[in-house]
Parts: structure tokens; sequence; C-alpha cells
């Protein structure tokens, strides 16, 4: 299976895996009614795996490189672009300011990482290739 590598500041990634953590039950129940029990099951799996890999990928440095399995990244990508813009409307409907928000920012600065490693993936994948 393919394997992306995903370099992220420390401080990010413990934002990230906070929110992961936080939206647990959520993404659970959100995943089995998309995908039925079984396939359900798989996804939440390969989330709760993910979000484990990042967990653990936080040490002192801070820059992280961590390599993402296929799933990872699609699971991560999911999570990212769906949770994201919930969480910018939920902060504007309550007026917050949202320039200053670090969990904020750093969960955007996450999102962009991930997709651009998914997007490349699947570039990848539909064999596009530039004529030079």
């Amino acid at each position: 299976m393919k394997s992306s590598t995903l370099t992220i500041e420390r401080s990010d990634l413990a934002v990230l895996v906070l929110h992961m953590q936080t939206m647990r039950q959520n993404i659970k129940r959100g995943l089995k009614a998309n995908y039925g029990a079984f396939e359900g099951k798989q996804k939440v799996k390969s989330y709760d795996d993910t979000k484990r890999l990042l967990a653990e990928s936080f040490e002192d440095e801070t820059e992280k490189a961590i390599t993402l399995l296929e799933d990872q990244l699609d699971i991560l990508n999911s999570f990212l672009e769906w949770y994201v813009p919930e969480l910018i409307l939920e902060a504007e409907d309550e007026g917050l300011n949202l320039s200053d928000n670090h969990s904020l920012n750093a969960l955007e600065r996450c999102k962009k990482e991930v997709a651009l490693l998914f997007y490349q993936g699947e570039i990848e994948k539909a064999g596009y290739h530039e004529h030079k």
C-alpha cells in the first residue's frame, strides 16, 4: 500500500489529536450511519489507528514527519474536510473572532497539508503526467 509523509508542527499535531479524540464518538456514529455496520466499523478502526499514530508521533521535536498509509491519509483528509468547515460555521454563529483562534488556525494548517498530500496521491493514481 502506498504511503505519504505528512510534515506538521508539533503544536498543530497536538491540536489535531485533541480534536480527533474529542470528536471520536460523533465520527463513530457518522461512519456507521454512512457506511453500515461492517464497513463503518472498518472506517472507525482506520480513524482510531490514524489518531493513535499521530498521538505516538508527538515527541520533543518542533516539526514532525509522519508516514501515513493511503487509508490513513484518506480518513484524515475526510475528517478535516468535514470538521474544519463545521467548526468555522459554529464559531461564526457564536460571533467568535476566527483570526486569533490558535486551535482553528492549527487545524486549517493541518487541513491544507493533508489535502495537498491527498490530492497529489489522487493525481498519481489517475495516472496524470505533465508533458514537457
